[in-house]
Formats: structure tokens, C-alpha cells, sequence
């Protein structure tokens, strides 16, 4: 009975891990920083004063975003810079901050003129 329970403990797990990858993965395809909500995932690129939000589908296939709009308040080294982004080509919208953003930042993204709005919360990374 109990090798039983190892293998049925053991395909659970295997299931669960496999479930995980079955809608694709959160790895960065641009380079930046990778959250998922509702649904629909969102990289944010940011570079010097450059901001970039690249959306996509939990099975990472592009969203057109060209109609599309975004806030990015983002708070680095105790400031808080905000980006206001429009719809630049296929799943990118991009915009720019007054300051460069650093590489250590949280972040609040706000999606708008999709089929429905989207807010995210990306924590910093120590």
C-alpha cells in the first residue's frame, strides 16, 4: 500500500508541474520583467528613459495593442517616475520617463482599450 501512495504522490506531482507548462512559461521574451494576470501577460521593458510593455496570452501568442493604452508607475531608488505608453506596433506599447528607471523598481501597470482593463503589480527584485 505504501508504494502505492509514492506513485500516486509522485504523478501528482509530475501533473502539477506539467500542468504548469502547458500554457507556456513566465520567461521574458524581450529582456525585461514578466507578470500574469487575468489572463494576459505583460513584459515590461525598461531602459534608461525607455518603457516598453509587450502583451500576450497566457500561451504567449501576441495581443494587438495598437488601440491600446497604458499607465507605468514606477517607483526606483525612492522616486516615482510615471510612463504614459500608446499603441506602437502589433503587442508593443511604449512611452518614456523624465528619469532614467535603474534596474531595481516595482512597478504598477494599468492596461486600458483592450476588451477589458488590466492592472498588474510588478514587486522589485533584490
Amino acid at each position: 500500500m505504501l508504494h502505492t501512495g509514492k506513485i500516486i504522490l509522485a504523478l501528482v506531482g509530475f501533473l502539477s508541474s506539467w500542468s504548469a507548462w502547458a500554457h507556456g512559461s513566465l520567461v521574458p521574451q524581450h529582456g525585461g520583467r514578466v507578470v500574469e494576470t487575468e489572463g494576459v501577460r505583460l513584459e515590461l521593458v525598461a531602459k534608461d528613459t525607455k518603457v516598453d510593455l509587450y502583451v500576450t496570452d497566457h500561451d504567449d501568442k501576441p495581443i494587438t495593442v495598437t488601440r491600446a493604452s497604458a499607465k507605468v508607475v514606477i517607483l526606483a531608488g525612492g522616486k516615482k517616475l510615471e510612463a504614459a505608453l500608446q499603441g506602437a506596433d502589433g503587442n508593443l506599447l511604449s512611452g518614456t520617463t523624465q528619469t532614467p528607471v535603474g534596474d531595481d523598481f516595482s512597478a504598477v501597470i494599468t492596461v486600458s482599450g483592450l476588451a477589458k482593463p488590466i492592472s498588474a503589480r510588478l514587486p522589485a527584485q533584490h
